[in-house]
């Protein structure tokens, strides 16, 4: 639960009914100075990308060392141009010519900011993700068909 859900829930787990094991960012919340959102005046704009091997395999569904993974990041970084200007700079129609329709969909949905993040909990670490289960599921039932 958020900080803020737990509060709501004064401590009580709502399934349960016994105390709730409270995480590090109800700490942060009891000491935070300002609002979550707060951004300073002179704070220097900023990107947040994810690397284009990480895009590849999610959009493949694949493991990130996978064969498949690195031919298609070696294709996309030798014909179109380094990682860091496919993720921020060179035109979708560019990268379209080389790279897989799923693969540059999960770069535009990087550049926009369209990511599906899950937080970590209790020792477990929070996952990004550029497609959801559900859509990955969806397109291998639409190739099934072809």
């Amino acid at each position: 639960m958020a900080p803020k859900e737990t509060i709501r829930a004064k401590g009580i787990c709502p399934k349960c009914g016994k105390k709730l094991t409270v995480g590090v960012m109800n700490r942060v919340e009891e000491i935070a100075d300002r609002d979550e959102n707060y951004k300073p005046s002179n704070r220097p704009p900023f990107k947040s990308i994810v690397p284009l091997q990480e895009i590849i395999a999610d959009a493949f569904g694949v493991g990130v060392a996978s064969k498949r993974v690195q031919e298609e990041y070696e294709r996309i970084v030798k014909h179109v141009g380094t990682e860091f200007d496919v993720l921020l700079h060179i035109e979708k129609e560019k990268i379209s010519e080389v790279a897989d329709e799923q693969v540059v969909e999960g770069i535009m949905r990087v550049r926009a900011g369209k990511l599906h993040i899950l937080p970590g909990y209790d020792g477990e670490y929070g996952t990004v993700q550029v497609f959801t289960d559900e859509e990955r599921a969806s397109r291998k039932k639409q190739q099934n068909l072809l």
